[in-house]
């Protein structure tokens, strides 16, 4: 039974790839129904995730998806408000292997991103850790980028002040190393980072970000990214320097996003579909 959980899992963090395609996105009907299991079996629709909406809510956007020992997490947000005050609220959403869904407030967000701003996203470490990026404005309506991160599972959070956080003016990925160094795509003005824990630049990392989206993806100590012309996923070893390249020959200006699965596989999500490579296979 644990690893049928295990793998239940896993297909459903693959279909997190889906959501950071489109950013912040809307979630489904916010009905109280639970997950429904319709839809044929294998490379299609496999199972449609329903997850309700907040007390008082008539929509909400999907901000991540993350998990942990109690089932799937999506995390959410919520607005509300009028155009001169807009406020902005934080949830998450527990899917346990037999459907149900409890919701509960996101307070580190709440606390720390109450005026919410564009591209949201939450990411998780392999240690639990969560980070979110987003961009908000000052009072002039200049960018300001922020990185967050809860160390505690999202009971408390602080926000991290390193050189880089000022070059993240629209960062669209995160992907952190077991080590805590952080890699980031900005798409504004086209950069791939690799930042320390704190935040501070390490070293600007050789992608591709004018073709395509910049993306970023990592695990362990392995950062991926798309090479330098789009005719490959890059999958550096920031250990020793060692890199290898997927062939894949890319979409000019297409959207797409990357994953590691737990067995160190590379997955990425197109416009055509999903795919999955593993070290020394296709």
């Amino acid at each position: 039974m644990k690893q049928s959980f295990k793998r239940w899992i896993s297909m459903l963090l693959c279909a997190a790839l889906l959501l950071s395609v489109f950013g912040c996105t809307k979630a489904p009907d916010g009905s109280n129904d639970q997950p429904s299991a319709s839809g044929t079996k294998g490379r299609y629709l496999e199972q449609e995730l329903k997850i309700p909406l907040p007390e008082g809510a008539s929509e909400q956007g999907i901000i991540g998806v993350g998990q942990s020992e109690n089932g799937l997490e999506v995390f959410t947000c919520v607005y509300s408000g009028t155009e001169e005050k807009t406020m902005i609220r934080y949830f998450r959403h527990t899917i346990q292997s037999d459907g149900t869904v409890t919701t509960t407030d996101e307070q580190w967000l709440n606390d720390l991103a109450a005026d919410g701003g564009n591209e949201m996203r939450v990411q998780q470490a392999s240690d639990g850790t969560l980070y979110m990026s987003y961009t908000g404005f000052d009072d002039q309506y200049n960018l300001v980028p922020h990185l967050i991160v809860s160390r505690d599972n999202g009971k408390t959070g602080e926000s991290l002040t390193g050189d880089a956080i000022a070059l993240l003016e629209q960062a669209n990925s995160l992907g952190i190393l077991a080590d805590g160094k952080i890699a980031v795509s900005e798409y504004y003005n086209g950069n791939l980072y690799l930042l320390d824990a704190n935040g501070n630049k390490v070293q600007s990392l050789d992608g591709e970000t004018k073709k395509v989206m910049p993306v970023v993806a990592a695990q362990g100590t392995q950062v991926a990214y798309i090479s330098k012309g789009a005719k490959s996923v890059a999958v550096l070893n920031t250990a020793d320097g060692s890199s290898e390249e997927y062939p894949y020959d890319f979409a000019e200006q297409s959207t797409l996003s990357l994953a590691f699965a737990p067995d160190s596989a590379v997955y990425l999500c197109d416009s055509t579909g999903i795919y999955r490579h593993a070290s020394g296979g296709t």
